[in-house]
């Protein structure tokens, strides 16, 4: 059986002009053809055709890719060349080959929206307990320290009109929302259980929880205003050291601003003098006479001193008691 030769325009196929993608393609076609019958006929000469027809397509392929890709010479046509040029793909460049499909496009990656800088502040609160370390409790006076240590903490993070505002604004979702959430759970950090059982609804935001346990330590004022205020004036040191009588008389005016009945600094000073115990008597006496008058820290400061002198000085005389025995 007579194995047919693809098609060539000349007697030499090294110098054959290159065929377009389309002959190629005919002759490839033709050739497998050609190989199937050689080989179901018995004959040896089908990888020779087979070969041939591969060389051609090949070289009409990098021919027609070579063409499409050469600059202009400057006419508004592309220039024909001579030869055959190849030119290599850069490094990492994707190489295409016939029959492969295309690669999918690169989109443009999705960028996240970018928060506000308040926004990524209150998304990153530290610890509560490490800016307030005060809890808000019954049992202890201390809600003027709690709410101090509170806007301090919340006002750092610019967040202050979520529990200072009565209202939100008009457009409340969204990034106000996400900030009063973050409010509201340093609220519930920094307040004891025993107040978030009185105060605690589901649907409260954070201005809501603020007012409510404020409502806890204001309630009956008046009535309060009256008893602690006569248990601060009538205070006595006794058997207390310093320490404790000066916390216990500045705890009891706390009580009584948080109540809305300031105590002033020179009254604060005045019940101290008043209420020492006998063995301060020279303290007492001398405190009222200084030109400046003491403020509250300095007469503290001042009967801390003389409470460890006259410490000193009873040791030294039992020391010499037991010496003289």
């Amino acid at each position: 059986m007579t194995t047919p030769q693809p098609t060539t325009n000349g007697d030499d196929a090294s110098s054959a002009t290159p065929l377009s993608v389309q002959d190629a393609t005919v002759n490839l076609v033709t050739a497998l053809a050609a190989a199937h019958a050689v080989a179901a006929a018995g004959e040896g000469d089908a990888n020779d055709a087979l070969l041939v027809a591969l060389v051609q397509a090949h070289a009409a392929l990098i021919t027609t890719s070579s063409s499409t890709a050469l600059p202009s010479d400057g006419t508004g046509t592309s220039s024909s060349p001579s030869s055959t040029v190849v030119v290599a793909p850069p490094p990492g460049a994707m190489v295409l080959v016939a029959g492969m499909p295309s690669p999918p496009p690169v989109h443009d990656a999705v960028v996240p929206p970018v928060l506000s800088p308040t926004t990524a502040s209150a998304l990153s609160v530290p610890s509560v307990k490490t800016h307030v370390p005060v809890v808000l409790d019954m049992k202890s006076s201390n809600y003027t320290r709690w709410r101090t240590f509170l806007v301090a903490f919340i006002g750092k993070f610019g967040l202050l009109g979520h529990i200072l505002e009565p209202s939100p604004p008009v457009d409340a979702v969204g990034t106000w929302a996400q900030e009063d959430f973050a409010v509201l759970t340093a609220l519930y950090c920094s307040i004891s259980t025993d107040v978030l059982d009185i105060v605690m609804e589901p649907s409260h935001s954070a201005r809501e929880l603020s007012v409510a346990a404020e409502g806890v330590f204001r309630d009956n004022r008046k009535t309060r205003i009256i008893y602690q205020e006569t248990e601060f004036r009538s205070l006595q040191q006794g058997d207390m050291t310093v320490t404790d009588y000066c916390r216990r008389l500045k705890g009891l005016a706390d009580s009584l601003r948080d109540l809305g009945e300031p105590i002033t600094d020179r009254t604060l000073v005045l019940n101290l003098i008043r209420g020492l115990s006998p063995r301060f008597a020279t303290q007492a006496d001398l405190l009222p006479l200084q030109v400046s008058f003491p403020s509250f820290a300095n007469a503290r400061s001042a009967l801390l001193l003389a409470e460890i002198v006259s410490k000193l000085r009873r040791n030294s005389y039992a020391r010499e008691q037991v010496l003289c025995c």
